[in-house]
């Protein structure tokens, strides 16, 4: 029996005692077998089947940080390099203040807040402040989504199909040979409840599919895009960036 084996056992015992469940209580949240879990807490089976583990998952109402650990044991080439790092926020901070935008501010934040809005893009011309408004966002939304808020820069980026390496990378993740990178993306984001900024996303439009598919898969995920043009998705929403009036274009100038 190795290590993996008897951590992973360990793990679900514990996870198991803390929430008050015998065996049986478990297998019936779970709707499996008391024996499979008699089996994987004694180390008998290596780890459990992709679906046996996603029930145990969803039974056990484990934390962010829980859930990562246990998803360690089972899939570690879908874990982020710490578990520590998988709850703080990633994204620059902003450089300059954030001159202006107040109404565009209050309607982001207003929508991104909201359970029917998942895919709110920024739209305008180059350098108009959409990055510098998504930076300003991502700052304020930190707190209200508990995996963080995840800042994806775009602007080098010309090949669509590089899109879920590009995330992986900001996630944390380590390529694994198992599957495409695509699907691990997805597979490590679908009980994740994170903010997702896709910045400078003209270039990829025709990656816009992929998003897509990681909105209708991970059911907690939202996503910020800065682009010049829209995604053009059935769930997006847009917030058009206007000029500057002239008085704050005046203050960004003399600042600057």
């Amino acid at each position: 029996m190795s290590s993996e084996q008897t951590s992973f056992g360990t793990l679900l015992r514990r996870y198991r005692t803390v929430a008050g469940f015998t065996q049986e209580a478990l297998a019936a949240r779970a709707q499996i077998s008391a024996r499979t879990i008699a089996d994987l807490e004694r180390g008998i089976n290596r780890t459990p089947r992709h679906d046996t583990f996603e029930l145990l998952l969803s039974a056990l109402d484990l934390t962010s940080q829980q859930r990562a650990l246990f998803l360690a044991m089972v899939r570690p080439e879908l874990t982020a390099i710490a578990v520590e790092t998988l709850s703080p926020s990633r994204f620059p901070l902003p450089p300059t203040s954030l001159i202006g935008r107040a109404q565009e501010m209050t309607r982001a934040l207003t929508l991104l807040r909201s359970d029917e809005v998942r895919l709110l893009t920024l739209t305008g011309p180059a350098g108009i402040g959409k990055t510098r408004l998504g930076l300003q966002i991502a700052r304020e939304m930190s707190e209200h989504f508990a995996d963080g808020v995840v800042f994806v820069p775009l602007a080098t980026l010309r090949n669509a199909a590089l899109l879920p390496g590009i995330i992986a990378h900001a996630l944390g993740l380590r390529e694994s040979l198992e599957g495409e990178i695509s699907e691990q993306v997805i597979t490590f984001l679908q009980e994740k409840h994170v903010l997702l900024i896709l910045d400078n996303f003209e270039q990829i439009l025709e990656a816009a599919s992929y998003v897509a598919d990681l909105l209708s898969t991970c059911t907690r995920l939202s996503v910020l895009v800065t682009s010049r043009m829209p995604l053009r998705l059935r769930a997006e929403q847009l917030l058009p960036l206007a000029p500057l009036p002239l008085a704050d274009a005046v203050t960004l100038f003399q600042e600057r």
